[in-house]
């Protein structure tokens, strides 16, 4: 008997995890360092902070996130590139750029060849920037986590979860609080010793493991580059864009600069990074491990009925089409438990007026998980909604509070 487990950031908030806001917010604050070529002197511009504003102004009612910048900075440079007359070859060129005028001249200039290098400097710059400073938040939540004492709720759960079955627990964030949760217990993430404080991923490892598993779906901050004396050690066997494990955040960050940029197959840039963001994942999840565990996440959907999703907006498309197939594959012996958040004082029976879920992909999943065309059909709000059929439970009063005071009788359902 085996148990999946989906995380998502919100799992983690009540653990000092930092939110998508927090993130962003941290991001859009940093003032971009650059050598201008013009005056041969550092030059500081908040050049994150004047896209981000657009980007708001464009979406109006709602504000971007860093996920958002990330993308608009890929596209931004494979466009810019695009149009360059010096650059040719089709695979530098994305097909829908000769069709399209990139209105970026206010930040992005290529009348010169010294204006054009102070371009790709603010886009590389800026990129380096989002991704460095997420890192560093991680790393931040990850030293003041403390599994022995003031974040034993947490840990404690894992524990007990593993200590009845195995579980495949697949998390998004870019931490690793579940490997410094477990206690006596082996749990596989793949990866195998390849040098000193660097780990290789093994596919067959992971796959053919009965132990309980970890995956890394949008990677990690102790992932990174292969850094080996000879650079040709497996150079019939590794991809360009395969992520290496390192056993510290700091050996692991060494690796992250000096790279050439990954491009999809429409020439769009791709970032395959040891930290996936941006809104082009699907084009960064095929090398390893990222592939590995995609195909292990979907083979543990379609093994097991039993599910556990957490903090989890049902934002990606792409993970929403595997676990929404739980209710085809599994029907009435599926055993589905859901825990989020909702403030009281808005509730209401009508997702339409109380206006949440926010995400339509989290109404479309809750509705198909329930079998049930209005699942909040309770007019005063409960912490714990349950479908008619008795097989999906939805808690609405966080992780702590799920996991502290319904965690023996989570496990009980899901291993039922």
């Amino acid at each position: 008997m085996r148990v999946t487990a989906f995380l998502g950031a919100g799992a983690y908030l009540e653990i000092g995890g930092p939110s998508t806001k927090d993130l962003t917010d941290l991001v859009r604050k940093k003032k971009q360092q650059f050598l201008d070529p013009f005056t041969e002197q550092w030059t500081e511009v908040p050049f994150l902070e004047n896209i981000a504003s657009q980007l708001d102004s464009y979406f109006n009612s709602e504000s971007c996130n860093f996920e958002d910048l990330f993308h608009v900075l890929e596209m931004m440079g494979s466009y810019f590139r695009g149009r360059q007359k010096h650059i040719i070859g089709k695979q530098y060129k994305p097909p829908l750029g000769a069709f399209i005028t990139l209105n970026c001249s206010k930040w992005l200039t290529d009348k010169g060849r010294d204006e054009y290098i102070l371009s790709v400097s603010k886009l590389i710059t800026a990129k380096k920037d989002i991704l460095e400073g997420v890192a560093a938040q991680i790393f931040k939540f990850m030293e003041d986590f403390d599994s022995y004492h003031k974040h034993r709720w947490f840990a404690d759960f894992w524990n007990d979860a593993l200590n009845k079955c195995a579980w495949d627990i697949a998390t998004l964030n870019y931490d690793y609080s579940i490997e410094k949760s477990i206690r006596n217990k082996i749990i596989e993430d793949g990866y195998e010793v390849d040098g000193q404080g660097s780990y290789r991923f093994n596919p067959r490892k992971l796959i053919e493991s009965n132990s309980s598993k970890v995956l890394h779906l949008h990677g990690c901050i102790l992932y990174g580059y292969a850094r080996h004396r000879n650079p040709n050690k497996y150079l019939f066997e590794d991809a360009f864009e395969d992520i290496y494990k390192f056993d510290t955040y700091e050996r692991a960050k060494e690796t992250w600069l000096g790279r050439s940029t990954n491009n999809a197959q429409s020439q769009e840039e791709a970032i395959v990074g040891p930290i996936i963001t941006g809104l082009r994942k699907t084009d960064k999840l095929l090398y390893y491990p990222y592939n590995t565990y995609h195909h292990a996440l979907q083979q543990a959907t379609m093994l097991s009925p039993r599910l556990l999703i957490a903090g989890y907006s049902f934002s990606d498309l792409h993970f929403n089409a595997i676990l929404e197939r739980v209710t085809r594959l599994y029907g009435e012996y599926r055993r589905v438990v859901i825990i989020t958040y909702f403030d009281k004082d808005y509730w209401h029976p009508d997702p339409m007026v109380m206006g949440w879920p926010h995400d339509y992909g989290m109404t479309k999943f809750i509705a198909t998980v329930f079998r049930e065309s209005a699942p909040f059909n309770s007019h005063k709000l409960q912490s714990l909604l349950c479908s008619k059929d008795g097989c999906v439970k939805l808690y609405l009063c966080g992780m702590k509070k799920a996991l502290e005071n319904h965690g023996d009788e989570i496990i009980e359902f899901l291993t039922s």
